[in-house]
């Protein structure tokens, strides 16, 4: 009875403390952040509110001015989770999702929005490649303990296609990618996802399995549908496979 009641006062402090560093002005925290946030090209102007609910514009010499708002679900405190309703918005994207950081571990719940074709042109400029279109997220849920042990993951994306420029040689090829569709999915080993076209035939299948290991596998099926002289033999195009953690 005892070891209950001190678990149950345990629990009560945990939650207290975590609703009281809620409250602090997020300026306050600016400090401790600004040296990961200028790591990866970003800086915060006009942040305002607490770690409880604010706003800020973010910015990134890449992508421009973002705009980010956040606001806690202070019920799922009793869980000793604090989940955030996170949106960004910029000049051609616009995200919102439910990040909730526990004790346990991470996990993001119903990432939802779309970014175009301008928000990916400074990444690949360098490679000389323009790609035109918008990607759709839908409803995308991803779970991990902060010991890496993958949770559930769901959710689908759709790419509306368009025209793809590369360098091939000293020459660019100019292809037309299709409207291809991705689910995301878990089982006892891994989390998938499988990109396929309108008529469900596979393109491109990423993975990630529990040991940290990531691989990616891009179809013969995909450089057929769009074109792309081919060697005879052989069923994927690349097959690549990389430790993640």
């Amino acid at each position: 009875m005892k070891y209950l009641n001190f678990k149950y006062i345990l629990v009560f402090l945990v939650v207290y403390l975590l609703a009281l560093a809620a409250m602090f002005p997020v300026r306050w925290v600016l400090p401790t952040l600004a040296p990961v946030m200028s790591s990866a090209g970003l800086s915060a102007e006009q942040v305002e509110g607490s770690i409880w609910q604010g706003q800020a514009v973010v910015k990134h010499k890449q992508v421009g001015d973002i705009q980010l708002k956040w606001r806690t679900k202070p019920l799922h405190l009793f869980r000793l989770a604090l989940p955030f309703q996170v949106s960004m918005l910029g000049q051609y994207f616009d995200f919102e999702a439910l990040v909730s950081p526990s004790v346990f571990g991470m996990a993001i719940d119903d990432l939802t929005g779309y970014v175009d074709e301008q928000a990916l042109t400074p990444f690949l400029q360098p490679y000389r490649v323009t790609l035109q279109g918008r990607l759709q997220l839908d409803q995308l849920s991803a779970a991990s303990s902060w010991g890496y042990k993958l949770g559930d993951a769901s959710g689908s994306l759709s790419y509306s296609g368009g025209p793809i420029s590369v360098p091939v040689g000293r020459s660019v090829q100019q292809y037309e990618v299709p409207t291809m569709l991705g689910e995301l999915s878990n089982n006892d080993k891994l989390w998938q996802l499988l990109i396929t076209d309108t008529g469900a035939q596979e393109f491109i299948v990423l993975s990630l399995d529990r040991t940290g290991m990531g691989t990616l596998s891009v179809k013969r099926t995909l450089a057929e549908v769009m074109d792309i002289p081919l060697p005879t033999g052989g069923r994927s195009l690349l097959d690549v496979s990389q430790q993640v953690f």
